[in-house]
């Protein structure tokens, strides 16, 4: 196989459908030529959301750097060119275009199909990823906003290298970051729940003191969909769990949610005494543990002038972060109302400004075992 093109960039953010590992070579096993030999042994193949995981990766293309992965039959540079995923590289194998069916469950909770045009990528380590794409009649849009149960691969369209020519394909609308209803935000009245909260009402901010909300969204997910997707359900974070007193009560947020760390551990690791950790990232620790019990789950945004950190339920936790990711979470139809009122937002050069430093998920582990291993509270007073 040959080269993959994309916008051009040497390291590029996306999320990908990981289909787990496949024997290395069975997309493409003859090498030095310009076809996936391997491509028609797919056909057929269903995925279950159990085999499927949603995955933060780059696109790396950092030896030519221009605007094309190639794989290992044009260049063999595997830190270079391919995809990482957690801080490793594996350079590209094969890729092949195939006709797909989706099946997701809709808002009202039933089950609904659609058929499109998806590409796989077998890297030199095995790993195999679905990614949408807008060549041979695809879109890059088919697997956004979907709570997806199933992926069927039907037949193939392409496997020769001449004819694929790849546009840059991400994943959107999959991952969730706010609170849910009942969540206690501190404001100029006093604790509020969070489903009580207007726009315009006065919330106290550790920064810049009361701040106006400026837009609220919320969105409703039911048994269907927890069950379909057990990966957005929240994560309970029991009183007194992330430091002496913190929070005063259990407290609900989305896996994505971030809140705030503040200790020695994060100041050796990072420079900074204070950063924000995705909630999903401390479940190793005591009293922080997927929310399995919950039937269906209410999750709530909150958006000010800038990303803040705000007081739920006593503990530190952010604002919606206007970052990529978690635009693309909140739908299209919010999206268009951020954009009304903020319209620097749509500009994609445009980067916003996190309240405090956020690891990645990796380091964020990392942080959370530390403290763990030497039995320390995630937010230290002194």
């Amino acid at each position: 196989m040959g080269t993959v093109p994309f916008p051009y960039s040497e390291r590029m953010a996306a999320k990908g459908i990981y289909l787990g590992k496949s024997p290395v070579g069975t997309l493409d096993p003859v090498q030095g030529n310009a076809t996936a030999e391997g491509a028609s042994s797919f056909v057929g193949n269903i995925y279950s959301k159990d085999d499927m995981e949603l995955r933060d990766i780059y696109y790396r293309d950092a030896y030519f750097n221009d605007g094309i992965v190639s794989n290992n039959d044009e260049i063999a540079f595997p830190n270079l060119e391919g995809i990482e995923h957690e801080g490793v590289t594996s350079q590209l194998d094969a890729f092949a275009f195939f006709n797909v069916t989706i099946t997701y469950i809709t808002g009202s909770g039933a089950e609904a199909t659609l058929n499109g045009v998806a590409v796989i990528w077998q890297l030199e380590n095995g790993d195999v990823y679905m990614l949408p794409t807008d060549e041979w009649g695809g879109t890059t849009s088919l697997f956004d906003n979907k709570t997806i149960s199933g992926i069927n691969i039907n037949s193939v369209v392409s496997n020769i290298d001449d004819n694929l020519t790849f546009t840059h394909g991400t994943v959107s609308g999959s991952e969730i970051f706010c609170f849910t209803r009942g969540a206690l935000i501190l404001t100029d009245n006093g604790e509020v729940k969070i489903e009580d909260l207007q726009v315009g009402d006065l919330v106290v901010t550790r920064d810049h003191g009361l701040q106006p909300i400026r837009w609220i969204g919320s969105r409703k997910l039911r048994s269907s969909e927890l069950g379909v997707l057990p990966k957005l359900r929240p994560i309970r974070i029991k009183a007194g769990a992330l430091g002496d007193g913190v929070p005063s009560s259990d407290l609900l947020v989305s896996p994505q949610h971030r809140v705030l760390v503040r200790s020695k551990i994060a100041r050796k690791m990072f420079g900074t005494d204070e950063v924000l950790v995705a909630a999903k990232q401390l479940v190793l620790l005591d009293g922080i543990d997927i929310a399995t019990d919950m039937q269906e789950v209410e999750y709530f945004h909150i958006l000010f002038d800038r990303h803040e950190v705000v007081i739920s339920n006593g503990a530190e936790t952010e604002s919606l972060f206007t970052g990529p990711e978690a635009l693309k979470a909140v739908g299209q139809a919010a999206l268009d109302e951020i954009f009304t009122l903020f319209p620097e937002l749509a500009d994609p050069d445009y980067v916003p400004q996190p309240a405090r430093f956020l690891p990645s998920g990796r380091q964020a582990r990392r942080m959370g075992m530390r403290h763990l291993q030497n039995n320390r509270p995630l937010v230290s007073t002194s």
